[in-house]
């Protein structure tokens, strides 16, 4: 499986975390964006982030599966999101995992595709099958 992890920078630890267990259970991430550098503040390097972002978006559209580390501020994480579902149009729904405590509902999170969970643990149970 191919998979991608989005989530704020003040979690990259966690992420890193889930992204060595996954490896070691032989699934690949299509791009590791923690190990990139900043281009903050982008408005002062906008050249090179929109290159970035570019590169990212093609490899969003790669994953088969979409983690997201679920956070009280996710606007570049939300848009991340909708990169990965815009790249399954016409084809196989893909699986998105939201993980982290979430006190809101969508009803987005009902379709078969969401699954939601609590922490990395339930995330490893339900990928290594």
């Amino acid at each position: 499986m191919k998979f991608y992890i989005a989530g704020r920078t003040k979690l990259v630890s966690s992420i890193n975390q889930l992204t060595t267990e996954l490896h070691r259970l032989g699934h690949q991430t299509v791009f590791d964006w923690t190990a990139e550098k900043s281009y903050k503040p982008y408005t002062e390097n906008k050249e090179e982030a929109a290159k970035f972002s570019q590169k990212l978006r093609g490899r969003i559209s790669s994953a088969d599966v979409f983690i997201l580390f679920w956070d009280d501020s996710l606007y570049g994480a939300l848009v991340e999101l909708g990169i990965f579902l815009g790249s399954s149009q016409g084809k196989q729904p893909k699986k998105i995992y939201i993980v982290g405590k979430n006190e809101r509902e969508c009803v987005f999170e009902t379709m078969p595709e969401f699954v939601v969970l609590n922490n990395t643990k339930e995330l490893l149970a339900k990928i290594d099958h």
